[in-house]
């Protein structure tokens, strides 16, 4: 099937020769008429397609082509990418041929794989030509509880407490089939949950949305931060004991929509009930977290107290409302300790004594990284293995530039202006760039 790449051509240029909103729209309305071009935006803009390549790691190897005439319908290929019909070097192989059979419009193809089509508009305004063209993946959000948000808190209204899971937010969709797919919480899949998924389908649980942290437990049976972190987003990967521990349940419409009809009452008691269903069969591989109603500042501060006595990531609470896909003060997220992300900028190495065979010896290992706080250099020493420190004394290149996790009780500030961190921790090593 031929693409008619020139007519998806002829409507970037009339969309970026317009200068304004309502024009932008009229040249939507106006192009979206045909089918191509709305292929064109809906595979570009759609949160839920993944092709797996981009033109960078394709024009890096471009000596690798796929035979002539595989695929004459470009779509047809980002369908094929997507499902991991083609993977690997045969995916790259099978772009840069037929980028090399349409050299012609190699930018626009190019532009649909790396997910802009630079027309200068966005998936809300080409939802305004064509309604639900552009699917949207709003998921429910925590604002922080701080003195601002703590005095919206009404008990009367009706609030639940949790404890804050230390895993990944993890949106599980199942559909009638019986399977099921995870995303993040901005809509990137996840393609390492297999045994969860495995589970799922096997149960004959359908037609439901799970909203929920995915998790790694330790021997303890705490949440293992560090290894969810390194395992959920890796390549060709299945990870062994995976847990979805939910805390929401819609339909898929309600999600779809990005809001629900129930109160949260009615959707926790909906969620008891479907694990009531289906619990043997999830095997532990998915559960839920329980929620208690909370009647006052005292049980607050009781509970807050029973986080810090356990060490536990913190506290949710939640308010009696339906479900809104966005940041909302219906739900707070109560912590003792702060995590913030950050790029490390440089490496200090230290003599460190450490028993290697039986026998205590001295080696130079890391003992800090660097990084920027509000512009100032700050040291972070804790959180990191032996391995690790070994690792990045040999090759510091493996983490500096890279983006880390550090939690911290609080950031001071000193007379000069400066500001330092208490007991900062690494809590997490992003070996590549975060998408979750």
């Amino acid at each position: 099937m031929y693409t008619n790449f020139q007519l998806i051509h002829d409507f970037i240029e009339a969309s970026n020769s317009s200068n304004s909103n309502t024009e932008k729209l009229e040249v939507l309305k106006t192009y979206t008429q045909y089918e191509v071009v709305r292929k064109a935006l809906l595979y570009t803009y759609d949160p839920y397609k993944q092709y797996y390549v981009t033109s960078k790691n394709c024009k890096k190897k471009s000596d690798l082509l796929g035979h002539p005439n595989t695929y004459g319908d470009f779509f047809g290929l980002l369908d094929d990418l997507n499902n991991r019909v083609t993977t690997g070097h045969n995916s790259i192989a099978n772009v840069n041929r037929f980028v090399l059979e349409n050299k012609e419009y190699e930018d626009i193809i190019w532009n649909i794989i790396d997910g802009n089509l630079k027309t200068r508009t966005t998936a809300t305004t080409i939802n305004k030509a064509v309604p639900g063209l552009i699917p949207t993946f709003d998921v429910a959000l925590a604002d922080a509880y701080n003195d601002k948000t703590k005095k919206k808190v009404n008990w009367d209204d009706g609030w639940y407490v949790s404890r804050k899971l230390d895993g990944v937010r993890c949106i599980c969709i199942i559909d009638n089939n019986s399977d099921a797919k995870f995303y993040s919480r901005a809509g990137n899949e996840f393609k390492t949950l297999g045994k969860i998924a495995q589970v799922i389908k096997e149960s004959g649980a359908k037609n439901v949305v799970l909203d929920g942290e995915v998790c790694i437990l330790d021997k303890k049976g705490d949440e293992d931060f560090q290894s969810i972190i390194k395992e959920i987003g890796r390549k060709n990967h299945t990870i062994d004991f995976p847990r979805l521990i939910a805390f929401d349940i819609l339909t898929p419409e309600n999600f779809n929509t990005g809001t629900s009809r129930n109160l949260l009452s009615k959707r926790y008691e909906a969620l008891d009930a479907f694990m009531d269903i289906y619990i043997k069969s999830f095997e532990n591989y998915v559960t839920m977290t329980r929620q208690e109603i909370i009647e006052d500042d005292q049980q607050l501060e009781d509970h807050i107290a029973k986080a810090n006595k356990y060490g536990w990531e913190g506290l949710m609470i939640r308010k009696n409302e339906i479900y809104k896909g966005k940041r909302s003060s219906d739900i707070l997220k109560i912590k003792t300790f702060i995590d913030d992300e950050y790029v490390v900028v440089g490496v200090e190495n230290s003599i460190n004594r450490v028993i290697v065979e039986g026998k205590e010896v001295e080696e130079e290992m890391l003992k800090n990284i660097i990084i920027e706080h509000k512009g100032c250099k700050v040291q972070v020493g804790s959180g990191f293995s032996q391995e690790q420190r070994r690792k990045y004394f040999k090759n510091p290149e493996d983490i500096i530039g890279k983006t880390v996790t550090v939690q911290y009780f609080e950031a001071t500030e000193n007379l000069q202006g400066g500001y330092s961190l208490r007991f900062p921790v690494i809590k997490a090593i992003y070996e590549t760039k975060r998408n979750f």
